[in-house]
């Protein structure tokens, strides 16, 4: 790609343009290789009406983007949210 930028003041004039830059994009790699396990499931506490959930970071080549938490609700295990962190309230 190549890119210029030119500037414009309040009465519209407008600037000579950069100098054009060019620049190479990097081909992505695809991400092939799931994270590793979640290790050290534990609670921070509970109340009546809710768990305080936390765990190890897990690892990942290209960096892990999220963790789905499930919570077994009649018999099997359901997704009950989606966490940025490594922690969780379940209230």
């Amino acid at each position: 790609y190549s890119y210029t930028v030119k500037a414009i003041d309040a009465a519209g004039n407008v600037s000579k343009e950069s100098t054009a830059l060019t620049v190479k994009t990097t081909v992505e790699t695809p991400d092939t290789e799931a994270p590793t396990q979640p290790k050290g499931l534990h609670s921070m506490g509970t109340t009546a009406s809710s768990v305080d959930l936390m765990w190890s970071p897990s690892e990942d080549n290209i960096g892990v983007d999220h963790y789905d938490i499930y919570r077994e609700t009649e018999g099997s295990m359901k997704k009950i949210a989606t966490s940025n962190t490594t922690s969780y309230m379940d209230k």
